[in-house]
Protein backbone atom coordinates (compact mmCIF):
# COMPACT_ATOMS: atom_id res chain seq x y z
CA UNK A 1 0.00 0.00 0.00
CA UNK A 2 2.93 2.36 0.73
CA UNK A 3 4.51 1.71 -2.44
CA UNK A 4 1.72 2.41 -4.50
CA UNK A 5 1.05 6.10 -2.78
CA UNK A 6 4.77 6.19 -3.46
CA UNK A 7 4.62 5.58 -7.04
CA UNK A 8 1.25 7.63 -7.36
CA UNK A 9 3.17 10.67 -5.60
CA UNK A 10 5.89 10.03 -8.20
CA UNK A 11 3.70 10.60 -10.77
CA UNK A 12 2.41 13.53 -9.86
CA UNK A 13 4.96 15.42 -9.06
CA UNK A 14 6.28 13.95 -12.63
CA UNK A 15 3.78 15.38 -14.26
CA UNK A 16 3.98 18.59 -12.62
CA UNK A 17 7.17 19.05 -13.68
CA UNK A 18 6.14 18.61 -16.91
CA UNK A 19 3.50 20.67 -17.35
CA UNK A 20 5.47 23.56 -15.76
CA UNK A 21 8.27 22.69 -18.16
CA UNK A 22 6.16 22.70 -21.16
CA UNK A 23 4.15 25.76 -19.80
CA UNK A 24 7.74 27.92 -19.70
CA UNK A 25 8.61 26.37 -22.64
CA UNK A 26 5.36 27.48 -25.06
CA UNK A 27 6.07 30.85 -23.12
CA UNK A 28 9.41 31.28 -24.00
CA UNK A 29 8.40 30.18 -27.81
CA UNK A 30 5.76 32.46 -28.04
CA UNK A 31 7.50 35.58 -26.63
CA UNK A 32 11.03 34.62 -29.19
CA UNK A 33 8.34 34.61 -32.12
CA UNK A 34 9.67 30.93 -32.89
CA UNK A 35 6.02 29.91 -32.49
CA UNK A 36 3.21 32.59 -33.42
CA UNK A 37 -0.23 32.24 -31.61
CA UNK A 38 -3.36 32.83 -33.52
CA UNK A 39 -4.00 36.29 -32.23
CA UNK A 40 -0.84 37.42 -33.46
CA UNK A 41 -1.64 35.61 -37.28
CA UNK A 42 -4.72 37.62 -37.21
CA UNK A 43 -3.50 41.02 -36.00
CA UNK A 44 -0.92 40.29 -38.86
CA UNK A 45 -3.59 39.83 -41.23
CA UNK A 46 -5.83 42.71 -41.21
CA UNK A 47 -2.53 44.93 -41.18
CA UNK A 48 -1.87 43.72 -44.77
CA UNK A 49 -5.63 43.73 -45.20
CA UNK A 50 -5.50 47.40 -44.67
CA UNK A 51 -2.13 48.07 -46.45
CA UNK A 52 -3.51 45.90 -49.55
CA UNK A 53 -6.87 48.44 -49.55
CA UNK A 54 -4.29 51.22 -49.22
CA UNK A 55 -2.54 50.25 -52.49
CA UNK A 56 0.80 50.45 -49.61
CA UNK A 57 1.36 46.33 -49.77
CA UNK A 58 4.43 45.03 -51.02
CA UNK A 59 5.33 41.27 -51.18
CA UNK A 60 8.28 41.67 -48.50
CA UNK A 61 6.00 42.46 -45.99
CA UNK A 62 3.99 39.31 -46.20
CA UNK A 63 5.67 37.35 -43.79
CA UNK A 64 6.14 33.59 -44.82
CA UNK A 65 3.54 31.70 -42.77
CA UNK A 66 0.68 33.78 -44.85
CA UNK A 67 0.23 32.59 -48.71
CA UNK A 68 -0.49 35.22 -50.96
CA UNK A 69 -1.58 36.02 -55.07
CA UNK A 70 -0.82 38.95 -56.72
CA UNK A 71 -3.36 40.11 -59.62
CA UNK A 72 -3.64 42.47 -61.80
CA UNK A 73 -7.05 44.53 -61.57
CA UNK A 74 -8.81 42.19 -64.07
CA UNK A 75 -8.27 39.27 -62.17
CA UNK A 76 -4.97 38.46 -64.16
CA UNK A 77 -2.46 36.19 -62.05
CA UNK A 78 1.22 38.24 -61.57
CA UNK A 79 3.01 35.93 -59.07
CA UNK A 80 2.98 34.98 -55.58
CA UNK A 81 3.40 31.53 -53.34
CA UNK A 82 -0.30 30.97 -54.48
CA UNK A 83 -0.31 29.03 -57.61
CA UNK A 84 -3.58 26.70 -57.69
CA UNK A 85 -5.56 28.58 -60.57
CA UNK A 86 -8.84 26.61 -59.04
CA UNK A 87 -8.47 27.73 -56.09
CA UNK A 88 -7.91 31.55 -56.47
CA UNK A 89 -10.67 31.64 -59.13
CA UNK A 90 -13.02 30.22 -56.74
CA UNK A 91 -11.84 33.02 -54.16
CA UNK A 92 -12.09 35.80 -56.66
CA UNK A 93 -15.89 34.08 -57.51
CA UNK A 94 -17.00 33.64 -53.84
CA UNK A 95 -14.62 36.47 -51.71
CA UNK A 96 -13.60 34.36 -48.89
CA UNK A 97 -13.80 30.24 -48.22
CA UNK A 98 -12.48 28.03 -45.58
CA UNK A 99 -10.55 24.77 -46.05
CA UNK A 100 -11.38 22.85 -43.02
CA UNK A 101 -8.79 20.32 -41.40
CA UNK A 102 -8.45 18.95 -38.48
CA UNK A 103 -6.17 21.57 -36.31
CA UNK A 104 -5.05 23.01 -39.25
CA UNK A 105 -7.90 24.97 -41.76
CA UNK A 106 -7.00 27.71 -43.77
CA UNK A 107 -8.82 30.57 -45.09
CA UNK A 108 -8.25 32.15 -48.35
CA UNK A 109 -10.14 35.71 -48.77
CA UNK A 110 -9.78 38.06 -51.84
CA UNK A 111 -9.04 41.50 -51.08
CA UNK A 112 -8.44 44.36 -53.72
CA UNK A 113 -7.93 48.13 -54.78
CA UNK A 114 -9.07 50.06 -57.62
CA UNK A 115 -5.21 48.59 -59.30
CA UNK A 116 -4.91 45.34 -57.75
CA UNK A 117 -6.06 42.30 -56.19
CA UNK A 118 -4.47 40.39 -53.40
CA UNK A 119 -5.67 36.45 -52.47
CA UNK A 120 -4.33 35.78 -48.73
CA UNK A 121 -4.38 32.22 -47.52
CA UNK A 122 -3.53 32.30 -43.87
CA UNK A 123 -4.58 29.63 -40.66
CA UNK A 124 -5.82 31.65 -37.78
CA UNK A 125 -6.88 28.48 -35.93
CA UNK A 126 -4.07 27.36 -34.73
CA UNK A 127 -0.22 28.35 -33.83
CA UNK A 128 2.11 28.39 -36.60
CA UNK A 129 6.03 27.72 -36.72
CA UNK A 130 7.99 30.78 -37.90
CA UNK A 131 10.99 28.99 -39.19
CA UNK A 132 9.99 27.38 -42.95
CA UNK A 133 11.47 23.91 -42.56
CA UNK A 134 9.48 23.70 -38.83
CA UNK A 135 6.22 24.78 -40.67
CA UNK A 136 6.69 22.30 -43.73
CA UNK A 137 7.56 19.39 -41.26
CA UNK A 138 4.85 20.22 -38.52
CA UNK A 139 2.09 22.55 -39.98
CA UNK A 140 0.55 22.85 -36.26
CA UNK A 141 2.43 23.88 -33.59
CA UNK A 142 -0.28 23.31 -31.45
CA UNK A 143 -1.15 19.58 -32.24
CA UNK A 144 2.77 19.46 -32.68
CA UNK A 145 3.22 20.76 -28.49
CA UNK A 146 0.19 17.96 -27.43
CA UNK A 147 1.47 15.28 -29.63
CA UNK A 148 5.23 16.00 -27.51
CA UNK A 149 3.78 16.47 -24.29
CA UNK A 150 1.67 13.18 -24.57
CA UNK A 151 4.91 11.28 -26.05
CA UNK A 152 7.17 13.06 -22.50
CA UNK A 153 4.47 11.76 -19.85
CA UNK A 154 3.80 8.51 -21.26
CA UNK A 155 7.37 8.34 -21.41
CA UNK A 156 8.21 9.17 -17.91
CA UNK A 157 5.34 7.31 -16.55
CA UNK A 158 6.69 3.96 -18.16
CA UNK A 159 9.84 4.91 -16.69
CA UNK A 160 8.91 5.24 -13.33
CA UNK A 161 7.04 2.15 -13.60
CA UNK A 162 9.91 0.24 -14.70
CA UNK A 163 11.88 1.69 -11.97
CA UNK A 164 9.54 0.69 -9.01
CA UNK A 165 8.92 -2.53 -10.57
CA UNK A 166 12.82 -3.70 -10.33
CA UNK A 167 12.72 -2.07 -6.89
CA UNK A 168 9.34 -4.32 -6.42
CA UNK A 169 11.43 -7.45 -7.82
CA UNK A 170 14.27 -6.88 -5.63
CA UNK A 171 12.74 -6.76 -2.40
CA UNK A 172 10.47 -9.93 -3.06
CA UNK A 173 14.04 -11.88 -4.07
CA UNK A 174 14.55 -11.23 -0.24
CA UNK A 175 12.03 -13.40 0.42
CA UNK A 176 13.57 -16.03 -1.86
CA UNK A 177 16.52 -15.89 -0.18
CA UNK A 178 14.85 -16.50 3.32
CA UNK A 179 13.01 -19.75 1.43
CA UNK A 180 16.79 -20.95 0.04
CA UNK A 181 18.28 -20.36 3.88
CA UNK A 182 15.35 -22.54 5.40
CA UNK A 183 15.81 -24.84 2.53
CA UNK A 184 19.27 -25.13 2.96
CA UNK A 185 21.64 -26.88 5.26
CA UNK A 186 22.97 -23.78 6.30
CA UNK A 187 22.49 -23.03 10.08
CA UNK A 188 23.33 -19.22 10.11
CA UNK A 189 20.16 -17.51 10.46
CA UNK A 190 19.93 -14.66 7.79
CA UNK A 191 18.70 -10.95 8.76
CA UNK A 192 16.89 -9.23 5.88
CA UNK A 193 14.74 -6.08 6.11
CA UNK A 194 13.34 -4.28 3.51
CA UNK A 195 12.35 -0.55 3.55
CA UNK A 196 8.48 -1.63 1.99
CA UNK A 197 6.80 -2.55 4.85
CA UNK A 198 4.69 -5.15 3.79
CA UNK A 199 7.44 -6.69 2.94
CA UNK A 200 9.33 -6.08 5.92
CA UNK A 201 6.31 -7.88 7.59
CA UNK A 202 6.72 -10.88 5.65
CA UNK A 203 10.29 -11.21 6.12
CA UNK A 204 9.87 -10.74 10.17
CA UNK A 205 7.28 -13.74 9.84
CA UNK A 206 9.81 -16.01 7.56
CA UNK A 207 12.87 -14.60 9.75
CA UNK A 208 10.88 -16.17 13.10
CA UNK A 209 9.88 -19.30 10.74
CA UNK A 210 13.69 -19.70 9.72
CA UNK A 211 14.94 -19.51 13.52
CA UNK A 212 11.84 -21.88 14.52
CA UNK A 213 12.84 -24.76 11.62
CA UNK A 214 16.73 -24.04 12.66
CA UNK A 215 16.09 -24.84 16.04
CA UNK A 216 13.84 -28.21 15.43
CA UNK A 217 15.94 -29.25 13.18
CA UNK A 218 18.59 -29.21 15.53
CA UNK A 219 16.89 -30.49 18.35
CA UNK A 220 15.17 -33.13 15.96
CA UNK A 221 18.99 -34.30 14.65
CA UNK A 222 20.34 -34.49 18.08
CA UNK A 223 17.81 -36.84 19.41
CA UNK A 224 18.28 -38.78 16.82
CA UNK A 225 22.15 -39.04 17.19
CA UNK A 226 21.68 -39.88 21.20
CA UNK A 227 18.94 -42.59 19.75
CA UNK A 228 21.25 -44.47 17.11
CA UNK A 229 24.04 -44.03 19.59
CA UNK A 230 21.99 -45.70 22.48
CA UNK A 231 20.80 -48.44 20.43
CA UNK A 232 23.99 -48.89 18.63
CA UNK A 233 25.17 -49.66 22.73
CA UNK A 234 22.17 -51.66 23.16
CA UNK A 235 22.49 -53.92 20.09
CA UNK A 236 26.22 -54.17 20.75
CA UNK A 237 25.56 -55.08 24.63
CA UNK A 238 23.17 -57.75 22.84
CA UNK A 239 25.07 -59.21 19.63
CA UNK A 240 28.72 -60.10 21.59
CA UNK A 241 27.40 -62.37 24.08
CA UNK A 242 25.01 -63.74 21.26
CA UNK A 243 28.00 -63.91 19.07
CA UNK A 244 30.07 -65.76 22.08
CA UNK A 245 27.19 -68.39 22.75
CA UNK A 246 26.61 -69.14 19.08
CA UNK A 247 30.19 -69.96 18.67
CA UNK A 248 29.92 -72.48 22.66
CA UNK A 249 27.04 -74.10 20.81
CA UNK A 250 29.31 -74.56 17.74
CA UNK A 251 31.63 -76.82 19.25
CA UNK A 252 29.27 -78.45 21.34
CA UNK A 253 28.04 -79.73 17.86
CA UNK A 254 31.47 -81.30 17.73
CA UNK A 255 31.15 -83.14 20.51
CA UNK A 256 29.37 -86.54 20.93
CA UNK A 257 25.88 -86.05 22.38
CA UNK A 258 22.76 -88.05 22.88
CA UNK A 259 19.37 -86.86 21.41
CA UNK A 260 18.38 -84.85 24.09
CA UNK A 261 21.33 -82.89 24.35
CA UNK A 262 21.19 -82.24 20.57
CA UNK A 263 17.59 -81.04 21.06
CA UNK A 264 18.66 -79.09 23.61
CA UNK A 265 21.62 -77.24 21.12
CA UNK A 266 19.48 -76.84 18.47
CA UNK A 267 16.55 -75.07 20.86
CA UNK A 268 19.24 -72.45 21.90
CA UNK A 269 20.84 -72.13 18.28
CA UNK A 270 17.09 -71.09 17.66
CA UNK A 271 16.86 -68.83 20.05
CA UNK A 272 20.65 -66.77 19.33
CA UNK A 273 19.36 -66.73 15.68
CA UNK A 274 15.67 -65.11 16.67
CA UNK A 275 17.73 -62.64 18.97
CA UNK A 276 20.15 -61.44 16.08
CA UNK A 277 16.93 -61.10 13.88
CA UNK A 278 15.22 -58.97 16.54
CA UNK A 279 18.57 -57.03 17.01
CA UNK A 280 18.85 -56.39 13.03
CA UNK A 281 14.85 -54.98 13.33
CA UNK A 282 15.86 -52.77 15.80
CA UNK A 283 19.03 -51.16 13.88
CA UNK A 284 16.09 -51.02 11.20
CA UNK A 285 13.28 -49.82 13.29
CA UNK A 286 16.12 -46.83 14.21
CA UNK A 287 16.88 -45.94 11.02
CA UNK A 288 12.44 -45.48 10.45
CA UNK A 289 12.12 -43.22 13.09
CA UNK A 290 15.23 -40.62 12.59
CA UNK A 291 13.39 -37.21 11.97
CA UNK A 292 12.16 -36.08 8.35
CA UNK A 293 11.71 -32.44 7.86
CA UNK A 294 9.15 -31.74 5.08
CA UNK A 295 9.65 -28.82 3.23
CA UNK A 296 7.30 -26.41 1.82
CA UNK A 297 8.01 -24.43 -1.63
CA UNK A 298 6.85 -21.04 -1.76
CA UNK A 299 6.10 -19.52 -5.36
CA UNK A 300 9.12 -17.72 -6.84
CA UNK A 301 7.42 -16.61 -9.63
CA UNK A 302 7.83 -13.16 -9.29
CA UNK A 303 7.46 -10.14 -11.83
CA UNK A 304 10.69 -9.67 -14.11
Amino acid sequence: MRMLLTLSISQICYMFIVVMMFGLGVFFLGETEIIISPNAISQNVEIIKEEALDNTLEEMDIPAYIEYAKLSDSGNYINGSIQDEELIQEVCEKGKINQLRFMNGTTYELIGNSSEKWVLGYKSATSQFSNDFLRSVFPSADLTIISCFLIAVITGFLVILKVYRNRLSKELNKITNIQNTILSDDREISELSSPLKEVNDILIILSEMEKTVKESTKKQLKQAQLLENSIQSLTHDIQTPATVVSGNLELLEETNMDVNQKEYVKYAQDGISKISEYVEELKTLSKLEQPKTEYVHFNEKYVD
